[in-house]
């Protein structure tokens, strides 16, 4: 008999916890930003996770999109980019094979950029929240430095991508 009253008084205490936690998920200082990926974003199913949070009376305030591809300066029309010399002993048919591919690249770089840039304005003009594009890390994140170096990207110190260009 004491066990179950002993049992019965911790599982009364977790649901007082329980409903203290919801409180502060749902309360009004509690912000949420939803994280996804920034090559498709509704491939993570945001809108149905954003759906969600708001049902609950959930504070999301924007989004982060991750891994965002950035692209070097480059002119309006790769093709315009002039080969450079082959290398000593290079044959020129090789070299010139090289450089389209190169050029392929880099066309392909810039195009995951506009169409990240495209799904980051389409998230927020369909949501009627804000955007963070953060670009890729090479290296990745593996440490409390790695964080330090993403923060200027981040909300509050970074303004949203539509804000910024």
């Amino acid at each position: 008999r004491e066990f179950f009253e002993l049992l019965t008084s911790l599982s009364a205490g977790f649901r007082e916890r329980s409903e203290s936690v919801r409180q502060l998920l749902a309360s009004p200082q509690t912000s949420y930003y939803l994280i996804a990926s920034a090559s498709n974003p509704h491939r993570s199913n945001i809108d149905d996770f954003l759906g969600a949070l708001r049902e609950r009376e959930m504070n999301v305030v924007g989004f982060i999109l991750n891994r965002h591809q950035q692209t070097p300066a480059l002119p309006d029309t790769l093709q315009d980019l002039p080969a450079p010399a082959p290398p000593p002993g290079y044959p020129e048919p090789q070299w010139q094979t090289y450089w389209a591919t190169v050029l392929d690249l880099m066309q392909q770089r810039v195009d995951t950029h506009q169409g990240e840039q495209q799904a980051a304005q389409e998230l927020s003009r369909s949501t009627h929240m804000p955007v963070w594009l953060v670009p890729e890390h090479q290296e990745g994140i593996s440490s409390v430095r790695g964080l330090l170096a993403m923060a200027h990207h981040l909300p509050p110190l970074a303004l949203p991508f539509d804000q910024s260009n």
